[in-house]
Formats: C-alpha cells, structure tokens, sequence
C-alpha cells in the first residue's frame, strides 16, 4: 500500500514539474522567436570564427570586432 501511494505521489509531483519546466520553456522560446522575428534587430555579417588557443584541446568562439 505504501509503495503505491510513494509511486503516485512521486509521478504526480514528476508531472507537475514537468509542467512547470514545458511552461518556462515555452516562454523562453516565445522570447527568441520575437527577436528572430524583429526586423530591427542587428544582422551579424560574419559567422564567429574558432581560434586554437596555444595549449591544446581548448579552442575558444571569436567574434569578429565591431
């Protein structure tokens, strides 16, 4: 009996953050579709470039200078 009320109460509050994960989710998306949207927004001309570091392994993103 125990162990079935454990597992429902755990799968219940699994589904409620779930829920609460879907929803912050969604809105994060909303937010960067409305600035790929925004035909004000700034265009990036170049793509980032990688730049090899001198120890190896490490390689680190470069934006081109504005």
């Amino acid at each position: 009996m125990n162990t079935e009320l454990e597992a429902r109460t755990r799968a219940a509050r699994l589904a409620e953050a779930s829920r609460k994960v879907r929803k912050e989710s969604m809105r994060v998306n909303a937010e960067f579709a409305a600035i790929e949207r925004d035909p004000d927004a700034e265009q990036e001309t170049d793509p980032p470039r990688v730049v090899t570091l001198k120890k190896p392994m490490h390689t680190r993103i470069r934006r081109p200078a504005k």
